[in-house]
């Protein structure tokens, strides 16, 4: 299923409302959900979202929730037209409301997250889920990452928490 949540303003200058929501229906559940949480990432948000279309694994849904943005986020989202991104658009809660929202939306098998400003590499889903079925003992998976600078510069390399993992197997936050 899909979800189209949109915000308007009810009038210039005060909160915004959220709209009532359409489902669209899908003929079959994405092999893999990935949830970012946006505010005000205008900045890098396209390099992040592009990064995900353009993996090597295709069988997947993108779901942005958009924490309330008051710069261009939203005009850069809406400016995708392909049916595998999903926008929710919520009052500024917070990263990990957003986050909560997104993950209870996760239809796939597997979910992975992505911040607004994270480039993923174009295997990187593939070679993901690649390992969680070799490996079915594993229930997340983290990764690591290449820190680059405004400039581009390379920094060096850090680690990940959680980047992807099995939503079939018991989270704390899917009801079971």
């Amino acid at each position: 299923m899909r979800l189209d949540t949109t915000l308007r303003d009810s009038e210039p200058g005060t909160r915004l409302e959220a709209s009532e929501t359409i489902r669209h229906s899908q003929t079959k559940a994405p092999l893999v959900t990935v949830v970012m949480g946006v505010y005000n990432g205008e900045r890098y948000l396209a390099e992040a979202v592009e990064s995900i279309l353009g993996q090597t694994l295709q069988d997947f849904e993108i779901i942005v929730v958009d924490d309330g943005s008051t710069d261009r986020t939203g005009a850069i989202l809406d400016s995708y037209d392909d049916p595998r991104l999903l926008v929710v658009r919520q009052h500024n809660e917070g990263l990990a409301a957003a986050l909560q929202k997104g993950l209870g939306m996760t239809t796939g098998e597997f979910f992975a997250r992505q911040d607004a400003d994270d480039v993923s590499e174009p295997t990187r889903l593939k070679r993901q889920v690649d390992f969680l079925r070799l490996n079915p003992g594993v229930v997340g998976l983290g990764t690591g990452c290449m820190e680059i600078g405004e400039t581009g510069t390379k920094w060096g390399s850090s680690d990940f928490l959680l980047t992807i993992g099995a939503a079939k197997r018991p989270w704390p936050w899917r009801a079971q």
